[in-house]
C-alpha cells in the first residue's frame, strides 16, 4: 500500500479555497524557488497575470522575493492583478509589451502567448525566459531558455516539505489562493470546459460537499 503524506491546511484558509493552493502554488515555486529566483528590486514581468499560476507567481515575486513585478492581462483582471502586489499591470489589447524600452530580469509565460524571440529585446543580458502552458502540455514543466542558450526544465514540486514552505507564507500574509469559480462535483465536466478556456482568474475549484 503507498504511503500516503498528510499536510495541514493554512490556518487561515476553509477547504475549499485550501484545494486551490497545490496546483498553482507549486509550479510558480518551482519557477521562482529552484529555477530563475527573483532578487531584490529585480524587474519580473509576468504574461497572463490573472491565471491560477500567475496569482502565486505574482505573489511570490513581490512578497517572498522582493522583485518588481508587472503583470500582463486582460482590460477585466487589471484590478485583481494590482490587488496581489503587482507593481505594474499592461493591458495587451492597448499595448505590445515586447516594444517598450523596459528591460526585465525574469520573463514568465504561464500561458505560452510569446516565445523567446518575441522576448529577447525586453530581456537583461543575462535574463531568464520561462515558458509553461497548462492547458496544451503537462502544467507541471517548465522551460527555461536564457539569452546564453541554456536549457532546463523542471516538474512542480508538491512534495511535503515545498507544500509545508507554501503553508507558511499563507499564514504570514505574503500569499494567497484566488479562486475564479466552485463547481460542484456534478457539474465537473463544465468545471473543466471553463478550465479549459484558460480565462479563469485564479484557480477552479471542485466542491464534494
Amino acid at each position: 500500500m503507498q504511503n500516503v503524506i498528510w499536510q495541514k491546511k493554512p490556518s487561515n484558509l476553509n477547504f475549499l479555497a485550501a484545494a486551490a493552493v497545490p496546483g498553482g502554488s507549486a509550479p510558480a515555486l518551482k519557477a521562482f524557488r529552484d529555477l530563475a529566483t527573483p532578487k531584490k528590486g529585480q524587474k519580473v514581468l509576468i504574461i497572463g497575470g490573472s491565471s491560477g499560476i500567475a496569482t502565486f507567481a505574482i505573489q511570490m515575486a513581490k512578497n517572498v522575493y522582493g522583485a518588481e513585478v508587472t503583470g500582463v492581462c486582460t482590460p477585466k483582471n487589471i484590478e485583481l492583478v494590482k490587488s496581489i502586489g503587482a507593481d505594474h499591470v499592461v493591458d495587451y489589447s492597448k499595448e505590445d509589451y515586447t516594444k517598450n524600452d523596459i528591460q526585465y530580469n525574469i520573463i514568465l509565460d504561464v500561458v505560452a502567448v510569446q516565445n523567446l524571440s518575441k522576448c529577447k529585446s525586453i530581456l537583461t543580458s543575462d535574463g531568464i525566459y520561462i515558458s509553461n502552458n497548462p492547458v496544451n502540455s503537462p502544467r507541471n514543466i517548465f522551460h527555461i531558455i536564457t539569452k546564453n542558450k541554456q536549457f532546463k526544465n523542471g516538474i512542480a514540486d508538491e512534495s511535503a516539505s515545498a507544500m509545508e514552505l507554501i503553508r507558511n507564507w499563507i499564514e504570514d500574509g505574503k500569499i494567497k489562493p484566488l479562486i475564479d469559480t466552485i463547481y460542484p462535483l456534478s457539474q465537473i465536466t463544465e468545471a473543466h470546459r471553463h478550465y479549459e478556456t484558460g480565462h479563469s482568474s485564479g484557480r477552479v475549484v471542485i466542491s464534494i460537499e
